[in-house]
């Protein structure tokens, strides 16, 4: 990568990790969304012992319940205090990827690199997600630098570590699991093709059987309960998260992280595609192990969630997402430095800081809306409707308007039930969210809904697809319907 460069002095990067914190700490405390909300009330709030011991669904993400569990009992319940370990480790990720970058890279791609992320929309959105994203993106970073670290320089207890990183990520979200593989997939072909004697290949392949074992073993008291929900309850969503889908929402995403429209979406995916491309090309060629650590575990993670239960969300790549970024802020340097008519320019500099200009100033759309609006759609219900009107919710946000705010809200699923639980009232106010889903799994009861409602509103914030809806249906007086 041409000659050599001057280390980064360190209060760039401690300004650098100070920036990063700041941005996760602003609207901490702003209202959450909808799995956060069930986290919380389903898992979060029960004994310590219980979410040791027991595995209810994959949305509990055991350490980090564990985690918020504590975060709460030491400073209450509140929005950031489930959200603060998703935080913490999400600016944990800053530093952890520059230390990265810089065994692979030249110090001012690491600090590009890092300040991407650092300055990234949708790593402060998952930061602010009290979900434990953050933490396999965290370990993702944190095994690759050991493998790293520990095929140039064997030591067990590289290796040993490694094998507790992977498993503490595999205990937050069974996500680890893919990136394991992958890199177990890229050392595997390493070994045999540049390490020499085959007794230096003891420690390093060691490193993926202690990972399982670390897994195993944090698992170990809810193992059971963790088979059956992987074997015997298939996800509703089959069949509605697509491949298909999670692509057309992954480019609505990147618009969206940069406050744009489709289009803009379009030019970014075109440009990461093509400067992606180039830093590909540069890392096969003069570091074909730190590629294959990079690349194996998106490929696998791919292969994995097609083939596992069946669904595709773009967010189970984001643990994987700063590989990305170390590949894509590699492409206009190599690029600078191949093509005469560059080479000497700044044309990585100029690039990168372009994009890092653009994301900067699309960070504070985290902060203008909530992830979901529950609050202004029961604000608008309590300002409309009659002291004898029915307020009902359609699916599971009855779980977060009873079970955290604490409002009357029968849960309906059903024509039959809401006209029973609307019985003697004028008129029922439907409040809903995820219409899509609903229309999948229940068509019959969205039919229903779309055609007796009146006055339909819709309340948006940050996560696409996460609009809160509310209607009317009179009970007691004809009147006509609006489609």
């Amino acid at each position: 990568m041409g000659r050599a460069e001057e280390e980064i002095k360190p209060s760039w990067l401690w300004g650098l990790y100070a920036v990063a914190l700041v941005v996760r700490l602003v609207d901490l405390n702003g209202q959450m969304w909808a799995d956060e909300f069930l986290s919380l009330v389903r898992y979060v709030r029960l004994p310590a012992w219980d979410l040791f011991t027991h595995f209810y669904s994959n949305n509990q993400h055991p350490l980090y319940s564990l985690l918020a569990h504590g975060t709460m009992a030491a400073f209450g319940e509140a929005p950031w205090t489930l959200r603060l370990p998703a935080a913490l480790m999400g600016v944990a990720c800053v530093p952890a990827l520059y230390a990265l970058a810089r065994r692979v890279t030249t110090p001012r791609e690491a600090f590009l690199s890092a300040a991407l992320l650092a300055l990234s929309y949708h790593h402060v959105w998952f930061s602010q997600n009290g979900r434990g994203y953050t933490a396999i993106m965290l370990g993702g970073i944190l095994c690759t630098t050991l493998l790293l670290d520990g095929l140039q320089a064997p030591k067990p207890r590289t290796f040993i570590l490694y094998g507790l990183v992977a498993g503490l990520g595999a205990y937050t979200h069974l996500g680890m699991v893919f990136i394991v593989v992958g890199h177990a997939a890229a050392v595997a072909p390493y070994l045999a093709w540049k390490v020499r004697p085959v007794s230096r290949w003891v420690w390093p392949l060691a490193a993926f059987p202690l990972g399982a074992a670390f897994t195993l073993l944090f698992h170990a008291p809810m193992l059971g309960d963790v088979i059956d929900f992987f074997v015997n309850k298939p996800s509703p969503a089959e069949g509605l998260a697509t491949p298909l889908w999670a692509a057309l929402e992954t480019l609505k995403s990147l618009a969206q992280g940069f406050g744009g429209t489709m289009a803009i979406g379009a030019v970014v995916v075109l440009i990461i595609g093509v400067v992606g491309l180039v830093g590909l090309l540069s890392y096969a060629k003069e570091n074909p192990l730190a590629l294959a650590l990079f690349v194996a575990p998106v490929l696998i993670t791919g292969f994995g969630v097609m083939g596992g239960r069946g669904i595709v969300y773009p967010r189970f790549f984001f643990g994987v997402a700063a590989f990305a970024v170390l590949i894509f802020v590699r492409g206009p340097f190599a690029l600078a430095a191949r093509v005469k008519a560059l080479n000497g320019k700044p044309v990585g500099e100029v690039v990168i800081g372009l994009l890092l200009l653009a994301s900067a100033a699309s960070v504070p759309l985290n902060y203008l809306r909530p992830k979901q609006d529950f609050e202004g759609a029961m604000r608008y219900i309590e300002a409309q409707k009659g002291p004898d009107d029915a307020v009902l919710c359609l699916g599971i946000i009855n779980t977060i308007y009873e079970g955290y705010y604490e409002k009357v809200c029968p849960k309906v699923w059903s024509e039959q039930e809401i006209e029973a639980a609307a019985e003697g009232h004028p008129q029922a106010w439907v409040v809903f969210m995820m219409a899509d889903y609903i229309k999948h799994v229940n068509p019959e009861v969205m039919t229903y809904v779309r055609g007796a409602c009146h006055d339909m509103k819709w309340f948006s914030g940050t996560l696409r697809g996460g609009e809160v809806y509310t209607c009317r249906i009179p009970m007691t007086a004809s009147e006509g319907t609006e489609h």
